[in-house]
């Protein structure tokens, strides 16, 4: 199926929920759009005024029934059918506003009087009705104090909601029955189902709708404001009076789309709903997994909360697929669709694919399970931006458009289970380097995502059977018991090592600087044995000044200098050049080793009271 044929189904499950007000999002009737209102009015049952009220942003969302015309205005004249702005809905609004517009409520009262006496009338329009023929609005209004006057025209310097000029105040109205019960026409299903049999009444015109199948009215005129409530872009549109597009090929724009009014509605209300209810937007990119049942999904772009142990990490993350998936079929449909704007009038489905639920779930607990170190898995924007970024700031920017391209090459691994591009490992490990001279904090940041997308990459080799390295563990153990100490490996552990003894030695004289090895990590990739040997000269210091509180890591340092001698000659190793990203793995699990089995740090703190206790 396509899209357009499951938001369509979408719609069409989900019809309990129509215009239904919870919290969050309210899946729209169909001619019907959510607008700001400014004030309210309020009339008893036989359409006199009562009283008035100036709505603050909180309360002023409002559904409102809309044409076709009316739903997209411009310019000209498209009243809507109901709740609509002063110069549409007050007969007095000439005598107020230096303006001419004396058609505007003319052609407003003409369509409100049709629809009354329609056989699809509705007793609250009928009371709204009885009370605008009567053209008193702003003249009620200034005397119950919400519109103020400068001189005989409304004051131009009040304004509603801070932006809206008094002249421009859309207007909702309320009836105040005579019993205390209030209706609200923006909530009324009955009111909403009365509009739209009345409205397919005026629709003569049948063709063919391509998505249905069916004889029905089909219009070319579709909804905007999909993304969100100032959003101009159209994902359907033709506006091509000069036929170039069609030159050659097709004589009217009927033969390339011809889509029933009722579907487009249908479609576009379907897909506005989901977005506001569990799209991601970012970087103008919209992500959105849905499935027809409207079941909620676990998404990867959501984070998983954080917890402080690799068994709790791994539990939650197995409990949160776990919860979601079992309320789905395995064998229903789930949708991925991405969507973004080249310009601000047109919208593009840049991406779409469909999948079983269980292949989806399958997908996200693997890329968890597997791009992931020890309880910490990078959130997609993190990637990016340790990738693609430039340093600005004390953090990495990337540009909306690098975003956006690289977010379309990585969520088809995240969500689809395809291999990761090598480039994603590579320009990680190209910012790694480069952040060494920079922030560590951003430094030790990007040595986490690389090793994480690392891991991911040795899942995907073993997979496709490339190469002789296995896969990637999160711990140096596991790494020697496997054989994926390389001699890269291995230069890493050794520059952990010098690291670990020159920062134990300044946080023990608590002197807060960068140490040797951070600071010749960039060198160490290129010209290993060289920088090494340097490394080790500057670290002479730090040792001498801990003394036996070095042992354990000097040792630790004899040990592995041992092994990379097993493992290579001393002009092998002089000759090594342009180490490979092993190295910053090797690095992060000796330094992990350090930090928590050896318990480096509750060292320190042990050493730190001891001089406090002896001074």
């Amino acid at each position: 199926m396509s899209w357009t044929n499951k938001l369509l189904e979408t719609y069409e499950m989900c019809a309990s929920q129509i215009g239904i007000r919870k919290e969050g999002p309210i899946l729209l009737p169909i001619g019907h759009i959510e607008q700001r209102a400014q004030i309210e009015v309020v009339l008893d049952e036989q359409g006199n005024f009562k009283e008035a009220n100036e709505l603050s942003i909180d309360e002023a969302t409002t559904i409102i029934p809309v044409t076709e015309d009316s739903a997209s205005r411009a310019n000209g004249i498209s009243p809507h059918p109901l709740h609509d702005k002063l110069v549409y809905t007050a007969g007095d609004y000439v005598t107020y506003v230096e303006e001419n517009k004396k058609e505007y409520h003319e052609s407003y009262m003409e369509n409100l009087k049709r629809w009354v006496e329609s056989p699809y009338t509705h007793p609250t329009i009928q009371v709204i009705y009885k009370y605008l023929k009567k053209g008193t609005l702003i003249h009620d209004l200034i005397d119950y104090g919400i519109l103020t006057l400068d001189g005989d025209h409304l004051d131009k310097k009040k304004k509603f909601q801070k932006v809206t000029e008094q002249s421009g105040a859309l207007v909702r109205f309320r009836i105040d029955e005579w019993d205390n019960d209030i209706k609200h026409p923006w909530e009324d299903l009955s009111l909403f189902d009365s509009f739209v049999k009345y409205y397919e009444s005026t629709c003569q015109t049948k063709d063919l709708c391509y998505v249905s199948g069916k004889e029905i009215y089909c219009t070319d005129k579709h909804p905007n404001k999909i993304r969100y409530g100032s959003d101009k872009a159209k994902l359907i549109s033709s506006n091509d009076s000069t036929y170039f597009t069609f030159r050659g090929r097709l004589a009217s724009k009927n033969e390339v789309n011809s889509m029933g009014y009722e579907t487009s509605q249908k479609i576009h209300n379907a897909l506005r709903w989901l977005i506001q209810k569990q799209g991601f937007q970012e970087h103008g990119l919209t992500v959105l997994v849905w499935n027809a049942k409207n079941i909620p999904m676990f998404h990867i772009m959501k984070k998983i909360e954080k917890v402080t142990t690799e068994e709790t990490y791994a539990l939650k993350v197995k409990d949160a697929i776990k919860g979601r998936g079992k309320e789905i079929d395995p064998r229903e449909d789930v949708m991925i669709m991405l969507l973004e704007s080249a310009t601000d009038g047109r919208l593009a489905i840049t991406g779409y694919q469909e999948l079983s639920a269980s292949r989806y779930y399958s997908n996200i607990n693997n890329w968890y399970s597997q791009c992931n170190w020890r309880d910490y898995t990078p959130y997609p924007n993190t990637i990016i931006r340790m990738a693609y970024g430039t340093y600005q700031g004390k953090e990495l920017v990337v540009k909306d458009k690098i975003y956006k391209t690289h977010l379309k090459r990585l969520l088809p691994c995240i969500l689809m289970g395809k291999v990761l591009p090598k480039e994603f490992v590579l320009k990680v490990y190209d910012q790694v380097l480069k952040m060494s001279k920079v922030d560590e904090k951003v430094w030790l940041k990007s040595i986490d995502v690389l090793c994480a997308l690392a891991r991911r990459e040795s899942f995907d080799r073993q997979r496709q059977n490339i190469g002789n390295g296995g896969v990637w563990a999160v711990s140096l153990e596991e790494n020697r018991q496997n054989h994926n100490d390389t001699i890269d490996f291995v230069l890493g552990e050794l520059v952990a090592i010098y690291h670990e003894i020159e920062a134990y030695s300044l946080q023990i004289s608590k002197e807060n600087r960068t140490t040797n090895a951070m600071k010749l990590f960039t060198k160490m990739k290129k010209y290993p044995w060289r920088t090494l040997d340097r490394i080790d000269t500057l670290s002479i210091p730090y040792v001498n000044k801990l003394k036996t509180k070095a042992n354990t890591l000097l040792k630790l340092q004899e040990e592995v200098t041992k092994q990379l001698h097993e493992m290579s000659s001393k002009q092998e190793l002089r000759n090594l050049k342009n180490l490979d990203f092993d190295f910053v793995i090797g690095f992060k699990c000796m330094k992990e080793y350090i930090e928590k089995d050896l318990k480096m740090e509750n060292q320190i703190k042990e050493e730190q009271n001891n001089d406090n206790i002896n001074k």
